[in-house]
Parts: structure tokens; sequence; C-alpha cells
């Protein structure tokens, strides 16, 4: 760790006034009930290792560790103590002194080499049977047939990038019924509408481009229905997110500076103006947005400029869309579609797109103008599902703790549906869901559902409430 970020990890401690208002909303401390679970704990710990009081030793990695970094605690915190950056700049100490672990150490070497992990992915998904075998005959989630037993999706057969440039979205309707074109070049993908209404990148991140190809798919097929000409990486790099919050903040920067160069090239064949940044992955929407931060030693002033262009899928498609533009599919929707009794959906706030993006109102406000949908709210929409992002690979116990309470907080509703606006956050509650047994429970991304509402597929909505359909 530099002078520069100890100093500033120092002068963030010194913000913590010890009230404990990160306490009532902290989910590993309403599971474990200890001090050093929750943000206060942890950083009079810090604090300590830092002046030499004590040595930062195993037992203090554990607790520093032992941390979500879901943010709650800073949207909670009266004095606006960046909890989040002293607990990844305590990582990166602690990285620094004991290293990453076997486990961590495979996980960001993979997430740091695309093509790599793309054939690690491609190799998992076709030999996934052997170390994995169905929930409760469904084809969604897998557990693991080792112990601890963990639940996954099956990985997809192909990516969305390779999806793309091998012509997927000719098989699928569009809203206009024209076909749209595809030109791969310069390291981009660039998916035209006949009828062009502007234009925008579309970022996928590695979990929708290799694990859920399926919303990045969404979130192409959204934009062109809206006329917005996409432009996306034709070889994705990771946002750096993981690495950061796991303590190699040196290689988030490299990762991040080449984000930001491929994202120069593109700036320079539109030089009439920017274009807006679109992500599907509120982890990786915040991570571009922290780049400014991130790069503040190096001087990048071309991250300054960037941030301000990045936006959630959902905050794009409400401030983008024509007024009424899925009220006037729900009125067109087929009659059998219109008649039939709502299917109730309920809504989870992911914490990175809610406490670090502050996106709420946008996905229910859209989510309300679909045909045959009826949204009624969970007990704590903003609970935290123990996702975490790699957390759960690490913690899979108290992840799987903290998901039964948000299983729980579903089942109250009786709802058939469950929207989220974060892919990580609908892998943890499907698996959530699969071992409470309600598979028959649909998870999806909120921009599955109103690509399905726009392209006309309304149909595709009213099959969840039958589960022998649910895919």
């Amino acid at each position: 760790m530099n002078d520069t970020t100890r100093a500033r990890l120092l002068n963030d401690l010194s913000k913590c006034g010890r009230c404990g208002f990160c306490q009532a909303v902290c989910p590993i401390y309403r599971e474990e009930g200890k001090e050093f679970s929750v943000a206060r704990g942890k950083f009079i710990l810090i604090e300590a290792a830092l002046d030499g009081k004590i040595r930062l030793s195993r037992p203090i990695r554990d607790v520093v560790e032992s941390c979500l970094v879901c943010k709650s605690c800073r949207a909670a915190c009266p004095s606006g103590v960046r909890t989040d950056a002293i607990i990844s700049a305590a990582r990166e100490l602690v990285a620094e002194r004991y290293g990453l672990g076997a486990r961590r150490r495979v996980a960001l070497s993979l997430l740091r080499r695309p093509r790599l992990l793309t054939a690690a992915a491609w190799i998992a998904g076709r030999f996934w049977r052997l170390g994995f075998a169905p929930v409760n005959n469904g084809r969604e989630q897998w557990r693991l047939r080792l112990p601890p037993g963990q639940v996954f999706p099956r990985p997809p057969r192909r990516s969305l990038i390779n999806s793309l440039i091998l012509g997927e979205l000719a098989k699928r309707p569009t809203r206009d019924g024209n076909p749209v074109k595809v030109f791969v070049s310069k390291g981009k993908i660039t998916i035209s509408p006949l009828a062009r209404q502007g234009a925008a990148v579309f970022f996928p991140g590695c979990l929708v481009n290799l694990v859920l190809p399926r919303v990045g798919l969404a979130t192409v097929q959204l934009l062109l229905a809206m006329g917005i000409e996409t432009v996306i990486p034709a070889a994705p790099v990771c946002c750096g997110m993981p690495h950061y919050v796991n303590g190699r903040r040196d290689q988030a920067v490299r990762l991040a500076k080449a984000n930001l160069s491929w994202l120069a090239s593109v700036d320079a064949d539109r030089p009439r103006g920017r274009l807006p940044l679109v992500f599907s992955c509120p982890s990786c929407a915040e991570a571009w947005r922290g780049y400014p931060d991130l790069l503040s030693a190096e001087g990048d002033a071309s991250a300054r400029e960037m941030a301000a262009r990045v936006y959630d899928i959902s905050v794009f498609v409400a401030g983008h869309a024509p007024a009424g533009l899925f009220r006037k599919r729900a009125s067109a929707a087929p009659t059998e579609v219109a008649q039939a009794e709502p299917i109730k959906l309920t809504y989870h706030d992911s914490c990175h797109l809610a406490q670090a993006l502050g996106v709420r109102s946008e996905p229910r406000a859209l989510l309300k103008q679909l045909p045959g949908i009826s949204l009624g709210e969970m007990p704590d929409p903003g609970g935290c599902c123990g996702s975490g992002g790699t957390f759960g690979l690490f913690h899979p116990d108290l992840s799987r703790r903290i998901a039964r309470r948000k299983v729980e907080m579903i089942n109250a509703t009786g709802a058939r549906m469950v929207a989220t606006g974060c892919p990580a956050c609908l892998i943890q509650i499907g698996q959530g869901l699969a071992e409470a047994g309600r598979s028959e429970v649909v998870v999806r991304h909120t921009v599955e559902l109103l690509a399905e509402a726009l392209i006309g597929d309304s149909s595709g909505i009213q099959k969840v409430a039958d589960p022998a359909d649910a895919d």
C-alpha cells in the first residue's frame, strides 16, 4: 500500500464516531451478533493495527474478509464514512502480509484474463454433469456433488459475445419486425436498428457475458427496440471490482486503464459526441463510476469525464424511452394475456444498485407499466441477499444463511416471480429459492421483463404462471 492510500485510510477511519448506526443495517451482524462483524468493530481493529497497538494477525484478516461490502453501513452512516473504501484498503494491507489464498488467486487471475475465463466457462458448460446434479429436477439450478454442496446455475453453451457474433439476434423477434445489422470491427461489436434514434455503449460484464447471456441479449433487444444503436466490446475486460474489494487495487487499476483505453477508441470513432455507457450489472456500473477515485494518483482526466456518462439500464430506459411506451404495448397485448389474472411480482433492491448508485424508483416505475404484472413489495426489499459478488465463494455457509432471510421475505408476499436489477442477486436468490424447495418461483432481471413486453412477446411473462413452463 502506498503512502497516499495509507493516509487516506487513516483519514477515513478518523471520521467514524463509533455511533453504531451501522449495526442496525449490517447483514453479517444480523447473523453473527458480534461486535467485530459490524463496521464499527472492524474499524477499531484496523486502526489499532495501523497504529502498531496490535499485530496485523490472521484473526484480524478473517474479520476484515468477513464483509459483503454491500454499502448498507455507508448509506446509514450519519458522518458519511466511506466504509467500503476502508474495508477494501484494509484487505489490501492483509493481502500484502498474508497473500490472497489459493481460491482467491485463481478466481482473480481468471477474471483478469478474458480468454482464459471464457475457455474455463466453455469447459465447465460441457462437463457440468460430472460435478453437479439438478436441484428439484429443475433446469436452472444445479448442486455441487461434493461438500459444501453449493447451488449454481449451469453455464450456457455460448457467451453473450459469441451469441451476438454468431447471429443470435437474427433468431429473435424485433419490435418493428425489421432485421438488425451487426458489425464486428476493431474490437467492437456494433448493432444497428433500421430506425436509428441514438447510440449507446453497452458493457455487459463477466457474469452477464458468460453466465447469464439471456440478460445481455434482453438488454440489447431493449435498446434496439428504442432505436438505440449499441456498441459492445468484442473482448470484454473485467471492470476490476472483484480485485478492488479483495485487496488487489493494483490489478483493478490495470483493468480500469484497459477499459478506458477501449472506450477511448470508441470515442475516437464518434467525434461528434460521447456516447452514454449502459450497464445491466450495477457492480460494473459502480466500478466504472469509481474509476476517477481509483485512478486519482495517475491523474486520469478521461475517467472523470467518463463517470458522468454511466447509466444503469433502468435509469437509461426511464430517461430516454418515449412516454407511455410500455403502456402502449400493454394495450396491444393479446386478449388472452390481457384478460388473464396478473402475475404477482416482487422486487429486490440489490445493494450496489440501491445503496451505491441510488437507483430504486426507476425499476419499479417501469415494472408497473408492464402487462400481466402486479407489483407487491416484500417486507425489506433492500435487505441484502448474501451474494456480495465473490463473497459466497469464500463464505458459503454465511452467504446461504443471509439468503434464507431474503427467501422468507419473498415467501411472505406470495409472489410467483422476483425481479432484480443485479445478475449476482438473480443467481443468489435463485439458489436460495431452490434450496428452500421453491424452484417454481421465477427470478428474472428487470431488463428481461421490459424486453419481453416491448418486443410484443408478453406471453413469455404470462407463462411463468404455470410452473411447468418456467425455464
